[in-house]
């Protein structure tokens, strides 16, 4: 985790120097707590947007092909704050 909280930061650093950055990423809890806005693509374009409004359960189910049981509770935990995996 120390190398991906490394790359976060330097993303960080270069976002506030006004570059625009562009990251491939396949983890929803990073997702959710680093980057502005989502791009989600499943053969095609599903949804683009703030990541707030594009990660719903029905876009989620659409991007992974409606495999999401536990995956919707793990997002839903992420956006209302209640899951850190790092915390014991």
């Amino acid at each position: 985790m120390a190398t991906e909280t490394a790359i976060f930061q330097l993303l960080q650093h270069m976002t506030e120097a006004g570059k625009t950055v562009l990251v491939v990423h396949h983890d929803i809890h990073s997702a959710m707590n680093f980057f502005d806005w989502v791009i989600m693509l499943n053969l095609h374009l599903v949804a683009s947007g703030p990541k707030d409004q594009v990660m719903t359960e029905d876009l989620l189910r659409k991007t992974y092909g409606g495999k999401l049981n536990l995956l919707t509770k793990v997002t839903d935990l992420i956006r209302n704050k209640d899951f850190n995996p790092l915390k014991s």
